[in-house]
C-alpha cells in the first residue's frame, strides 16, 4: 500500500491524512475522497481480503499435496502471481462498485479519477514506467493501470464491469 493511501483490511477502511492532503493539494471536491472511500467499501462488500486468504490456502495447500518437499518454493512463487492477478480483478471489482454508488448517489467519479491520477504522478507515475518496461513487469503490478482505472471511472459503471 503507498504512503498516504486509503486501505479496506478485514472490514477496517482506513483513510490516511496523507489521503486527504492530496485531494487538497489537487483541489479536489470532497466527492473524490468519498469515491475512495467507496471503492474500499466495495473490497469490504465483495470480501477480497477473505477470498484472497482462502484463494492462497487451497493454492498452496494443493501443491504441497502435490510436489511435496519442493512445494515451498513453488507455491510461493505461484501464490506471487496469482495474488497479483487476483488482486488487479479485486482492485477493478472495487472500482466498479464505486463507480455505481456514486452513480446511485448523483455523484460524479471524476474526481475520485483525479486523485488516483495525482497519486499516480506523486508517486513517480509508476504506471507510465511500468508500461515503458518489459511486458512481465505488467504482471507484478498488484493494480491495474492507473489511467485506464480513471478513464473508466470517468465513463461510468457499466464500462468493464460485470
Amino acid at each position: 500500500m503507498p504512503p498516504g493511501s486509503a486501505n479496506a483490511l478485514g472490514g477496517t477502511i482506513v483513510m490516511t491524512d496523507a489521503m486527504v492532503q492530496e485531494a487538497e493539494r489537487g483541489k479536489l471536491p470532497d466527492e473524490a475522497l468519498i469515491g475512495v472511500l467507496a471503492h474500499e467499501i466495495g473490497h469490504v462488500m465483495h470480501r477480497h481480503t477473505t477470498r484472497m486468504i482462502v484463494e492462497q490456502g487451497v493454492l498452496n495447500i494443493g501443491l504441497g499435496l502435490a510436489l511435496g518437499d519442493v512445494s515451498a518454493l513453488v507455491s510461493t512463487g505461484a501464490s506471487l502471481l496469482t495474488g497479483l492477478a487476483y488482486r488487479r480483478g479485486h482492485e477493478t471489482e472495487a472500482d466498479c462498485f464505486a463507480a455505481g454508488l456514486m452513480q446511485h448517489a448523483g455523484l460524479p467519479a471524476a474526481p475520485m479519477a483525479d486523485l488516483l491520477l495525482a497519486i499516480d504522478a506523486g508517486a513517480g507515475g509508476k504506471d507510465a514506467a511500468r508500461k515503458e518496461g518489459p511486458s512481465w513487469m505488467n504482471l507484478m503490478s498488484s493494480h491495474p493501470d492507473t489511467a485506464q482505472r480513471a478513464r473508466d471511472l470517468r465513463q461510468g459503471p457499466a464500462q468493464g464491469c460485470r
